[in-house]
């Protein structure tokens, strides 16, 4: 059963090293900041209470509006796998003034990444919702966290801007790169919110960032070929994204040759709020085939002695044909064929065949991409239908 849980109270920071009045930090000072979440959180990775652990390599970000470099990051010194870290920078500043916003994630300024910019009511903040994210870890959460720093605030609590879709993929195909999810909503772009309304407000998309005739409904996650999950086969998938009225989704399983092993719609989902997760039940994958449907397209060459006598059948995504399985020799050649008409037959490539050559032998599949007509010879690790009795013989 799907489920919706909300993400409370939510995260304080508390100085350690900074002026108490008016948080103002010395030239040349180590600045440092002790970070927690309590409770629920849409970051970072979970434990199984739904508590932040903060991990390697995360990264704040504080806005001081009268520095010359106002967006400074903060690094994670401290406190990998608990739900307390510790934070700190040491640049350099001519100027000295208050913090007036923290956020997370941190990325650098500019039009494409997170940012805080003086708007004319004050400093207004953005989050890219990006439409990839590479190098996927299970379980990340990436949803926005901002807080208003109020200049004699001890501690100060960051409040969730976002929203998260979570789905567990059990069983994950071998080869599996990529989790794709669509919406009939926009979930990628660029949105704001006002920090001062952190906490009551949820991220809005800004006007110019409304798609006309272009697609901004899809998420991709790409799982990072280190993470220690994709071992076990058995990953967690969490989507940043906006406030959602009963979204229907679409998800997609891509390998590493970007074809599609599997797929899943999810219509009518319950709306998910600021500070909500809409938790998807489990999928436990048991037939990868599922995906595939026997195509009009067959390998025929060289190989195995046949000497250009046999057709070997290739199954569809809709996108790509493959053919899984062939052993290959050295110069063998082969071309992709569809018959046309009785000895009319529409061949690929068009030209001269494709000749294997030393980095090419041994058992591999065939990958025709459908859009292109582009051929590729791939290592035979990802979970296609076997090729079955040959389809026609010359």
């Amino acid at each position: 059963m799907k489920k919706v849980f909300y993400l409370v109270a939510v995260a304080t920071l508390v100085f350690l090293s900074c002026e108490r009045q008016g948080l103002v930090p010395a030239q040349d000072e180590v600045r440092i900041f002790k970070a927690s979440i309590e409770g629920f959180a849409t970051k970072a990775n979970m434990n199984s209470s739904h508590q932040l652990v903060w991990a390697a390599g995360d990264q704040i970000g504080i806005y001081y509006p009268e520095w010359d470099d106002k967006n400074q990051l903060f690094t994670l010194s401290s406190g990998i796998g608990s739900t307390i870290g510790v934070f700190s920078c040491n640049n350099s500043h001519s100027a000295t003034g208050n913090a007036t916003v923290a956020f997370f994630p941190w990325q650098s300024s500019g039009s494409d990444n997170n940012n805080v910019y003086d708007g004319g009511n004050g400093p207004v903040m953005y989050f890219k919702l990006k439409s990839s994210y590479n190098d996927y870890t299970s379980g990340k959460m990436l949803t926005p966290l901002v807080a208003s720093l109020n200049g004699n605030a001890d501690p100060i609590g960051f409040k969730h801007a976002g929203a998260a879709v979570k789905v567990t993929i059990n069983n994950l195909p071998a080869g599996a790169n990529t989790f794709i999810m669509s919406s009939n909503q926009q979930i990628t772009g660029k949105y704001q919110i006002n920090p001062t309304q952190a906490g009551n407000a949820a991220i809005v998309l800004e006007e110019s960032e409304i798609p006309d005739n272009y697609n901004k409904n899809t998420i991709e996650l790409k799982i990072g070929t280190n993470d220690p999950s994709a071992s076990s086969r058995a990953f967690t998938f969490i989507f940043p994204v906006p406030t959602l009225t009963s979204p229907n989704l679409g998800f997609k399983i891509k390998d590493v040759n970007g074809v599609t092993v599997w797929s899943r719609t999810a219509s009518n989902q319950s709306s998910i709020g600021r500070a909500q997760v809409l938790e998807l039940p489990d999928v436990d994958i048991t037939t990868y085939y599922s995906q595939f449907t026997l195509s009009d397209w067959s390998v025929i060459g060289s190989m195995n002695n046949d000497e250009w006598h046999t057709d070997y059948s290739m199954y569809s995504d809709g996108e790509y044909c493959v053919l899984k399985g062939m052993t290959f020799a050295l110069n063998d050649e082969f071309k992709v064929r569809r018959r046309i008409s009785e000895n009319v037959y529409e061949w690929i490539p068009s030209g001269d065949n494709w000749k294997i050559t030393s980095n090419f032998v041994g058992t591999k599949d065939v990958i025709l991409n459908l859009s292109t007509s582009h051929i590729d010879v791939v290592p035979s690790r990802c979970p296609y239908p076997p090729y079955n009795t040959p389809s026609q013989s010359n």
